[in-house]
């Protein structure tokens, strides 16, 4: 699968560092202080995005920096050089020293990097935290892999496993009962993973999870220190027994967003694909492109092979599916990859029901012809109206098949990779690249 040139640029261009999702704080307390206490209230309570271990002497915090090339805050009292210099020659430079400062100092300790005085804010140490050096991302020449799949292009990105399919529509257009849907029916004979990626992480409501179960935010901040293995992968995924794929939670809180690294959460979607039969993701439009800047599920919708729009047949509902079936074909994505659902299909009269899909489908024919010449316009199902549907969320029992069969079925089918759109089709005549749309 190639990742179309505009995801590409905005992952590994003007991607933050990783290190922005979480960090590693190690502190080194005498006995029980009150900024251990303090920084212990930081970490628990997300104020600081910070892993936060506590060590009692120099031979426990010699035993937690052993053998890691994480990067790492070591925080102790300013006033115990003994312990300054022990950290000093057993760190090496991914590890910045931070003292803190109880007591007056005649002159500032030999050894320390920074110095902050007993009480300090919690963005003193946001501060030390942000100059931390860029973890290493599981490469054993020590490169970053950004950079390395910098250097290598982007074939180097292409995940290798399941097939991801990105699931989105306007607000309220039903695209996360679809997505649990057709995760449902795909997980019939195989491995399913359904993960959240809307703003408002709606599918832990759906499935009436714990206040705070593995989340996304979880896999991410892991995938800024170091390669994902299975174990991590599996643990944060919750089983839905009753519909047979396993759950990856949103985001806890919506300020929760802001902290996800695209990077990271490239990383995360290639793990799920690496591990599961079929990767689909609930997708949140509203988090994508709307300042023109790369955003997590813009990431991971340019690393989907398959993309379903979901839309109603109300005017509204037409028109914003509409909307975004520009912006997708104005990314480079081949309309081969796309397939728009009607949700909510009435079942009768027929007439209201065919008028809208010929409406849809006389549009993104036109909208392929315009911008993707010679390519074959997105597939158009019709999910049917049910009743079943809302009695099914209160339970967290199964939905009905036929919400997701048509959809599962072309998932299926369609496990060859589609050709790549070739560059000049998304540009003008005149060689520019064509202006994007209006906001999502």
């Amino acid at each position: 699968m190639e990742i179309p040139e505009r995801f590409t640029e905005q992952l590994f261009e003007t991607a933050a560092p990783p290190l922005a999702a979480q960090a590693r704080v190690v502190a080194l307390a005498r006995g029980s202080q009150q900024w251990v206490r303090d920084l212990n209230r930081w970490a628990n309570g997300s104020v600081v995005e910070m892993s936060l271990s506590v060590t009692l002497s120099v031979e426990e915090l010699a035993q937690a920096l052993a053998g890691s090339l994480e990067p790492t805050l070591v925080v102790l009292d300013a006033e115990n050089t003994d312990a300054v210099s022990a950290v000093r020659e057993m760190s090496g430079a991914h590890t910045r020293i931070l003292g803190v400062a109880t007591l007056p100092l005649g002159r500032e300790p030999e050894g320390l990097d920074a110095l902050v005085r007993f009480p300090f804010s919690p963005e003193a140490i946001a501060q030390q935290l942000t100059l931390l050096p860029l973890p290493p991302m599981g490469n054993t020449d020590g490169t970053s892999a950004t950079f390395a799949r910098n250097q290598s292009g982007p074939t180097a990105t292409a995940k290798a496993g399941g097939l991801v399919t990105g699931v989105l529509g306007a607000r309220g257009a039903g695209s996360s009962t679809i997505a649990m849907a057709t995760a449902q029916v795909l997980a019939v004979g195989a491995s399913v993973v359904l993960a959240d990626l809307g703003a408002e992480s709606s599918l832990g409501m759906y499935h009436d999870l714990d206040p705070a179960p593995p989340s996304l935010n979880d896999l991410a901040r892991a995938a800024g220190r170091s390669a994902l293995s299975a174990k991590q992968l599996h643990a944060c995924c919750v089983p839905a027994l009753s519909r047979g794929y396993a759950l990856l939670a949103g985001v806890r809180r919506q300020d929760e967003a802001t902290l996800l690294v695209p990077a990271a959460v490239a990383e995360v979607v290639r793990g799920l694909a690496q591990n599961f039969d079929h990767v689909v993701i609930d997708l949140d439009s509203a988090w994508i492109g709307a300042d023109g800047g790369a955003s997590p599920a813009e990431t991971a919708l340019g690393l989907c092979d398959r993309i379903a729009l979901v839309a109603d047949s109300s005017l509204h509902g037409v028109h914003g599916s509409l909307r975004i079936l520009e912006r997708l074909l104005d990314s480079g994505l081949a309309p081969e990859r796309i397939a728009m659902c009607m949700n909510r299909a009435p079942r009768a009269p027929l007439g209201r029901r065919g008028g809208a899909q010929r409406e849809i489908a006389e549009f993104a024919a036109e909208a392929v012809r315009v911008r993707h010449p010679g390519h074959q316009p997105p597939r158009i199902f019709s999910v049917p109206e049910s009743r079943a549907v809302e009695g099914a969320h209160e339970e967290v029992g199964r939905l009905p098949a036929s919400v997701g069969q048509e959809l599962a079925s072309w998932l299926v089918a369609a496990k060859g990779d589609v050709p790549a759109l070739p560059v000049d089709s998304r540009r003008g005549g005149d060689g520019r690249r064509r202006r994007r749309g209006a906001p999502w």
